[in-house]
């Protein structure tokens, strides 16, 4: 990616490009041309993944998407910095970019930087691809009379103003959101019991969420009279936390696992309703 490198951090300056604007169409054109003989690198990698280690695969493809996307920010903050008159040429040159990174996460998924941020414009590029599925997933559980909290907190992160969406986010909301579609539940459960399933096995670790579970928990509990009603309930919700499957998915990576968080809550809420419960007595 040398060239592009090149193209970019050097012609593609603002004080570079108002010195030189008749060069413009020749740059786009040498964007392209680049474009293309890095996707022709993709599929020359995608022929040879079987000869290759995961681990040498994941070094190049994490390379162009890192460089890809440094590339993109630097576009963002020139055309921020240039004339109105360049903003369309800034806007061609970051679709050509952008056509790399919707190459690399088509094709090569599994391969890339979880953790790295999306550059602005691509983030709006997958959020507007991912609404309309997300508003279809909301109005099949809503039709089902599932909790309308409770369906608005899955979705929140992505609609957020101030959301930084990740390569990792991204790809846990397409699978997240299949899974509400097709998943089956046990039968026993209704539609919010059949959501909370998913979610924790999805490691859905979300402030909210863990907030909405422990407010429905408390009122479970305060419906209970005696104290071995209630810890006998919590005792309960939490084997079969721990019975839950469970996968390798994230919501925030690092930020622990809210199944963790919900049975630490109910071992402190065990304990409080036990001195609660000696004190009333004492």
């Amino acid at each position: 990616m040398n060239r592009l490198n090149q193209l970019v951090y050097v012609r593609f300056a603002p004080g570079d490009l108002i010195c030189d604007e008749r060069q413009m169409p020749v740059y786009l054109k040498e964007l392209r041309s680049e474009k293309f003989r890095i996707t022709a690198d993709l599929r020359n990698i995608d022929q040879q993944a079987a000869n290759e280690s995961w681990e040498a695969n994941a070094r190049a493809l994490r390379q162009y998407q890192m460089q890809t996307v440094a590339m993109l920010d630097v576009l963002q903050l020139f055309r921020q910095q240039a004339a109105q008159s360049l903003h369309g040429f800034y806007g061609e040159a970051a679709c050509v970019l952008l056509d790399i990174l919707i190459a690399l996460e088509q094709h090569f998924p599994e391969y890339l930087a979880k953790d790295i941020y999306m550059p602005e414009a691509y983030a709006r590029h997958v959020i507007a691809q991912l609404e309309p599925r997300v508003r279809a997933v909301e109005k099949s559980l809503l039709d089902k009379k599932a909790d309308r909290e409770l369906v608005r907190l899955i979705f929140k992160p992505l609609r957020q103003p101030d959301t930084q969406l990740t390569f990792g986010m991204a790809m846990y909301y397409r699978r997240l959101i299949s899974d509400l579609q097709l998943r089956q539940a046990p039968r026993h459960m209704d539609i919010d019991e059949r959501i909370h399933h998913i979610l924790y096995a999805y490691n859905f670790n979300s402030p909210e969420l863990f907030r909405y579970s422990t407010r429905m928990l408390r009122q479970k509990v305060s419906q209970l009279r005696t104290l071995q009603e209630k810890k006998a309930l919590l005792i309960w919700y939490g084997k079969e936390l721990k019975n839950m499957p469970a996968n390798e998915y994230a919501l925030y990576s690092g930020k622990g696992s809210i199944r963790s968080q919900l049975e630490e809550w109910m071992n402190e809420e065990k304990l409080f309703l036990h001195t609660l419960f000696t004190t009333w007595e004492s």
